[in-house]
């Protein structure tokens, strides 16, 4: 048999013994004719039949996908062409008339192995072809917005509970649907168990799991759940991406008008399921629920495991994890400080043998090679991207498109900020509630401990100030601003979170008047033994506030700790003039710790014995004379952030020149920065031994 029948015969015959064997009911109809005549009878209130309509067409839709991704498999797995010609290499360039046929052989094979998959099921494939309008009503839900209603009409309680809660994971500000919630949870019968998620993201619900098991010190359970979400994540990408493998879509009545030649319609379709796979990403990545949600998600999965596997002590795996950060954070000096100290006491040999997740790196890679076709497209054809996701490294991007992707970054920022301020709440809140709404990036805050002038130092532990992935860039930061130099990232962060932490004083405290930053603080502090290298300590620590002439009358400190991967350390209120102790607090990534300097209190650290501990410190008075330590800290915000806008492009700030004026570090901090951020094994039994660091 020559060549070429093998490239269009023999494949053929091993993709027709992978066929599905019988049709699916459900995919008798395609789904999107069930919906319009859902919709009709939904319009003229035969509410029992477009119960039904709307019930099957949700169903017809999962059915397809489910083909289309168990076809896309099969496919996938048909033997590569054997190859009786000239060009052998199956991969060859498309320098000559044979490789090109063989390209495009290639593409035929498949073609033909998924027709006839999906003939076998759905008979004539056009028939099922949706178009982009009704794609989007359904990916956005609101096929439950009118069965919410249908089932209420029929009786059928539970249902709409559960069809409404479905509606409003998607929609979760919609008015009206809110108000009807209130209604289902006073109706008799409706239980709170019916408010259901019809179609569950099942990442995102293992990965809330493993966060709340993490805050609660709960790691095998927390290892469980978030080793879940990855797989879960994984599997979902890959079934959304077979989705995108559809016909052309045409915008409108363009197709009337649309010519081009062989490659450029090759290039045009292959552009469109590229945008596809990248949302995808876009799209799983998406919790619109959640007040805060990570700009990543399997970087913050694996940011979570890495800490995890080393409280249970498992450091292979805390290895492992960490490379698999690298993998999008190459230079994360976090990360890296983990690594070096996973692998010190795993021992060299075995960490030397431990590498990154393998689907993790072919996904990166993947994911990086879509990307670059993109920014290709964008660059050569005028094609619009905007990438889902911030590890992205600039060097991807074509030079001749970072200028215009900054302004455009810049453009969005302002938007999302002019939205938001927007959508302030009217009515007058109060408390915690107030605190929550006053900023985005506290909506998830959470109240731990509040001591009264009745029951010790007035103090207020709180919880999830932060995000894992910007305690990791504060942590970051503190060592790279050792060296002068920081990411802008990092930069612009440091300058949120002072005003994170202005706003919790201003809410908690009420203050006469208005606030004034008068220190920032950032440190890192390694062991006090047993450390490869010596670290000088610091002549004056903010963080222990015994000092009345730093911290005194009108003084609010407020203490963000980044890190809870280190042994000892604790802060302990203590009595001023007794130094009893009043409080402990453990660090934890995110948790706040504030008080007022003069209320007969102040602050110890335990004794670090292990690993690297780092926390911000701030302070802010109502004293609006500008000081020395003001005048510094101004003059670095002025530097960093010019109006009207921080530049949001790729680099880092270059602070040495300043050095002397700066004290050497970031803020207040001193020389001490720590090298890298190590990690421990919580032992809440570990004598700590209380120091005044003075």
């Amino acid at each position: 048999m020559g060549w070429v029948s093998r490239i269009f015969l023999l494949p053929l015959l091993s993709c027709f013994g992978q066929l599905p064997e019988a049709p699916e009911p459900l995919l008798q109809q395609p789904y999107d004719v069930l919906w319009t005549s859902g919709l009709q009878n939904y319009q003229l209130g035969i509410w029992g039949e477009a119960t039904r309509l709307l019930e099957r067409s949700l169903l017809g839709r999962s059915a397809l996908r489910r083909l289309r991704s168990r076809c896309s498999e099969r496919c996938s797995r048909v033997p590569p062409l054997s190859w009786d010609s000239p060009a052998q290499d199956p991969s060859p360039p498309l320098a000559d008339p044979l490789s090109q046929l063989a390209f495009f052989g290639r593409l035929l094979h498949r073609a033909a192995c998924l027709r006839h998959c999906l003939g076998s099921v759905l008979g004539d494939v056009s028939r099922h072809r949706v178009g982009e309008e009704v794609e989007a009503a359904f990916r956005l839900r609101h096929p439950y917005n009118y069965l919410q209603l249908c089932y209420y009409k029929t009786g059928q309680l539970q249902k709409a509970a559960s069809a409404a809660q479905t509606f409003l994971e998607a929609h979760p500000d919609h008015k009206e649907m809110l108000e009807n919630m209130d209604m289902y949870r006073l109706m008799d019968g409706v239980k709170s168990e019916d408010f259901q998620d019809l179609e569950p993201q099942l990442h995102w619900d293992t990965y809330e799991a493993g966060v709340r098991l993490y805050d609660l010190q709960q790691h095998e359970g927390s290892i469980f759940q978030l080793e879940q979400s990855v797989g879960h994540y994984l599997s979902s990408l890959s079934e959304c991406r077979d989705q995108c493998l559809g016909p052309f879509q045409f915008e409108d009545y363009s197709y009337l008008a649309y010519q081009s030649h062989l490659h450029e319609a090759i290039g045009d379709h292959l552009v469109q399921v590229l945008h596809c796979n990248q949302e995808c990403i876009r799209d799983l990545g998406s919790r619109p629920r959640l007040p805060r949600r990570p700009p990543d998600f399997l970087p913050s999965v694996f940011t979570l495991l890495l800490s995890a596997y080393h409280q249970v002590g498992d450091y292979e795996r805390a290895v492992e994890c960490s490379r698999t950060c690298l993998l999008f954070w190459p230079n994360d000096q976090a990360v890296l400080g983990d690594l070096e100290y996973f692998q010190s006491r795993l021992g060299e040999e075995r960490s030397e043998q431990v590498r990154a997740r393998e689907e993790i790196r072919l996904h990166l890679e993947r994911s990086l090679l879509e990307k670059r076709l993109l920014y290709l497209a964008m660059d050569g054809i005028g094609e619009e991207f905007q990438d889902p996701e911030s590890w992205t490294p600039v060097d991807i991007v074509p030079v001749s498109l970072r200028e215009k992707l900054r302004r455009q970054d810049n453009e969005r920022q302002a938007s999302v900020s002019e939205n938001k301020t927007s959508r302030r709440e009217a009515k007058p809140l109060r408390g915690l509630e107030a605190l929550r709404a006053a900023s985005p990036h506290l909506a998830s805050l959470a109240v731990t401990e509040v001591g009264t002038p009745e029951t010790g130092p007035e103090h207020y532990v709180l919880d999830r100030a932060l995000s894992h992935r910007e305690c990791r860039l504060l942590r970051g930061l503190s060592n790279l601003a050792r060296d002068g130099l920081v990411e802008k990232e990092a930069t612009r962060l440091f300058h949120e979170v002072t005003e994170r932490g202005r706003t919790i004083v201003d809410h908690l405290y009420k203050p006469d008047g208005s606030l004034h930053l008068g220190l920032s603080h950032l440190r890192c502090q390694l062991a006090s033994a047993g450390n490869r290298r010596e670290v000088p300590s610091p002549t004056w620590d903010p963080e222990t506030s015994r000092d009345g002439n730093r911290c005194g009358a009108g003084v609010f400190s407020v203490h963000l700790y980044l890190n809870d991967e280190f042994e000892g350390g604790r802060s302990i209120l203590t009595d001023l003039e007794t130094g009893a102790v009043m409080q402990y607090v453990t660090p934890t990534c995110g948790r706040v710790l504030s008080y007022r300097c003069w209320n007969g209190t102040y602050v110890k650290v335990g004794e670090v014995t292990g690993g690297q501990r780092c926390a911000l410190t701030l302070w802010f008075t109502l004293d609006s004379i500008p000081s020395e330590e003001n005048a510094q800290i101004e003059a670095l915000r002025t530097h960093l952030f010019p109006e009207p806008y921080p530049d949001t492009s790729p680099g880092r700030v270059d602070l040495r020149g300043g050095s002397e004026q700066m004290e050497g570090g970031w803020g207040r901090q001193g020389r001490d920065g720590g090298r890298r951020r190590e990690v421990k094994k919580d032992r809440a039994e570990r004598a700590e031994s209380p120091r005044d660091e003075l």
